[in-house]
């Protein structure tokens, strides 16, 4: 089992899975927060919608940091 407090940094990764284990297990974290696959695979599927409808805060903060979501933060106020 992996410690996270124990971690000296934390685990992030911009292009793939942040943790990978022989068993085929894997993990997507953005800056110590661990998200669904595709927010940092299929950046594209941020939009301000999604980012409204996330109702995990952690989340959705690492949406709005993510590249694409920064790209589209200005677009929040305007309807989807």
């Amino acid at each position: 089992m992996l410690a996270m407090s124990a971690m000296p940094f934390p685990l992030s990764r911009e292009d793939g899975p942040a943790v990978e284990w022989v068993t085929g297990e894997r993990y997507w974290f953005w800056r110590g927060i661990r998200v669904p696959q595709w927010v940092i695979e299929e950046p594209s599927r941020i939009t301000p919608a999604v980012m409204r409808s996330e109702v995990n805060e952690d989340v959705r903060r690492c949406m709005i940091d993510s590249g694409s979501g920064r790209r589209r933060l200005l677009e929040f106020g305007k309807p989807s």
